[in-house]
């Protein structure tokens, strides 16, 4: 058999079993091309590997940026502006950074190479729910109030030009 990358792959199959019964075959070919990418093959899926993680600096790094960034903006926002920010919006913001890191770095982030159905979980996860909460945060809008000086200028002649409008519509909607 011939894998992805021209490499000669021959099937062993490898029982993984859960609670001492045999729930599906994983192949050679799986674990050899996951291994061929760099990434390295997680243990085999079973119920005692559901708090399982995988943390990763970049992801991380990013997260802990997009709070200080937001929490640095709803401060300027209550300074600035008569009335205080939503808490319901902090809490939109705050729900989704959570459900961003799970499925990023807890279970689904873990097996979304191995496994089809994790790999479709972080997807839902990331698209359907992380999405419109920070939607419901209204980040642009609190960048777009709350940015200083020549940054917030830039920032706002960003927004309004052709290239603002193409990326902040979907293009298939």
């Amino acid at each position: 058999m011939i894998g992805a990358r021209g490499q000669a792959y021959r099937p062993v199959p490898v029982p993984v079993r859960a609670g001492g019964k045999l729930v599906a075959v994983l192949t050679a070919i799986e674990m050899q091309m996951r291994m061929s990418d760099g990434m390295s093959m997680p243990a085999p899926f079973s119920w005692t590997h559901l708090y399982a993680t995988r943390m990763s600096w970049s992801i991380n790094l990013a997260l802990v940026l997009a709070v200080i960034a937001y929490v640095a903006g709803v401060r300027s926002w209550n300074r600035r502006q008569p009335t205080t920010w939503s808490a319901k919006r902090s809490l939109a913001f705050a729900f989704a950074i959570v459900i961003v890191g799970i499925a990023t770095e807890a279970l689904p982030g873990v097996y979304d190479m191995t496994l089809f159905s994790a790999h479709m979980v972080q997807h839902l996860l990331l698209i359907m729910v992380a999405a419109g909460l920070f939607a419901m945060a209204a980040p642009l809008e609190l960048a777009l109030a709350t940015l200083p000086g020549a940054i917030g200028r830039g920032f706002h002649r960003l927004v309004d030009s052709k290239l603002g409008e193409v990326i902040g519509r979907a293009l298939g909607a």
